[in-house]
């Protein structure tokens, strides 16, 4: 995967798996979803991982959620970037923001193993297929479904995962815990 400097608005496509500086932290970037290109003057509207805006004091909360934000000054400064994802590496747009739209709602949060890149790669990337034993596997089976490729993110140990597969000729993506997972079709 590499990416590429975004020069103007009209490059950013639904979809597309982009980057910024963080206002807050000069060495971080901020990652993010387009969920729809030039709603205004440089301005798109994106799902991402942010911090909870109403929040009970010292307490750090999370979420995914949509935005409407202004492109206009990263553009100009060369700092909003596109990641490049092979053809066979991603998933179609309408998946990408299906997915990402399925998970608003509370993050749990971990700054090196669950952050708003985790949150995009896992919305945009297809994962490589591991064969299913027929149990829920990484949470992306349902239970019952025939056996086929399922296409997983996330640990079965009872915390949120995502996935995307194959079962009974049906293709499926979804979220949930071990055993329990709701799919979308």
């Amino acid at each position: 995967m590499s990416k590429e400097v975004i020069r103007s608005v009209d490059q950013l496509k639904s979809g597309d798996h982009i980057s910024y500086p963080c206002k807050f932290c000069i060495s971080t970037t901020h990652h993010a979803l387009v969920v729809a290109d030039n709603i205004a003057a440089d301005t798109i509207k994106i799902i991402h991982v942010a911090e909870r805006k109403c929040r009970e004091a010292g307490e750090k909360k999370f979420e995914v959620r949509e935005d409407a934000v202004c492109v206009s000054e990263r553009i100009k400064e060369g700092k909003l970037c596109r990641y490049k994802y092979a053809p066979h590496q991603c998933r179609e747009p309408f998946d990408v923001i299906g997915m990402a739209k399925d998970m608003i709602g509370d993050f749990d949060f971990n700054r090196f193993s669950n952050n708003c890149s985790h949150f995009a790669r896992s919305c945009k990337a297809k994962p490589e297929p591991v064969e299913s034993s027929g149990e829920a596997d990484a949470g992306c089976k349902p239970k019952g479904a025939s056996r086929g490729k399922c296409y997983g993110y996330g640990d079965s140990g009872g915390k949120k995962c995502y996935g995307y597969g194959d079962s009974g000729g049906k293709k499926r993506y979804g979220y949930g815990d071990s055993g329990r997972s709701t799919f979308y079709m």
